[in-house]
This record gives C-alpha cells, sequence and structure tokens, in this order.
C-alpha cells in the first residue's frame, strides 16, 4: 500500500484512537440522542413549514428538503427547491453555520457536539428559515 499518510506515525495514532471512541459503550447511542434532541428542538419550526420542508434523519444523520413530502427515492430528491437550499445554505452561513453547500449532501453530528452546539444550530435554522421563507 502506498499514500501519502500510509504507515504515517501521527495517521495511525489518530486512526487508533479513533477506533477506540468507536468502540466505547454507548457512543451511538450518544449519537442518536444527540440528533432526535436537535430534530426535537427543530419540531416548531419544521411544524411552521412542513407544507414546504422535510427534515429526515437516520441517527447522527441529516438533511432538510425543500419538497412537500418525504423523499424516499432520487426522483423525489430531484425535485427538491434548490434555489431555496441555496438561500438557507447562506442564511445558515450569516450565522456561523456551515452546512454541505448541495442539497443533495447530508449533514452529521459528532461526539464532539454538545447540547450547546445543538441548541445554536437549532436557533439559527429557526432564525434563516423566517428569513427564506417568509
Amino acid at each position: 500500500q502506498a499514500g501519502t499518510l500510509s504507515g504515517n506515525p501521527v495517521a495511525m495514532a489518530a486512526g487508533a484512537a479513533t477506533l477506540n471512541l468507536l468502540t466505547q459503550a454507548g457512543f451511538y447511542q450518544d449519537l442518536e440522542r444527540k440528533g432526535a434532541y436537535l430534530e426535537s428542538r427543530l419540531a416548531p419550526v419544521l411544524r411552521k413549514y412542513a407544507d414546504r420542508l422535510r427534515f429526515q434523519r437516520c441517527g447522527s444523520m441529516f438533511c432538510l428538503f425543500f419538497h412537500k413530502g418525504p423523499i424516499t427515492c432520487f426522483e423525489q430528491a430531484l425535485q427538491c427547491d434548490t434555489a431555496t437550499f441555496a438561500r438557507f445554505f447562506h442564511a445558515m452561513l450569516k450565522r456561523g453555520i456551515y452546512l454541505p453547500p448541495a442539497q443533495f449532501e447530508t449533514c452529521f453530528l459528532s461526539a464532539a457536539h454538545t447540547t450547546q452546539d445543538l441548541e445554536r444550530m437549532a436557533e439559527a435554522v429557526t432564525d434563516a428559515l423566517g428569513e427564506i421563507m417568509g
């Protein structure tokens, strides 16, 4: 195996530390709790714009779709309002939250995210949606 970091001691130590964290008891349950917490904090604004917005989550992975119904296949994803997503992306940047820049990418919560981070995210989403959805 040849590669930039193949066998590099720092890369190997980082990989070992990551694997150690991933195998700790409750690691994935904690990520699920964080995802559920964020979703619950977003519930009021999601209800407000339910006719134009979908929040879909699997554990700590989530995405906002500017679409009337759930997204269950690629064809439905293609029907999303990508122009509104672009406005949302920039509204979130103004609030200090960097999201993936394309409607078809997803967001991930990590072990490093705190409850304070999730509160800040929920507040930013609520404010940004208020700005762009009218």
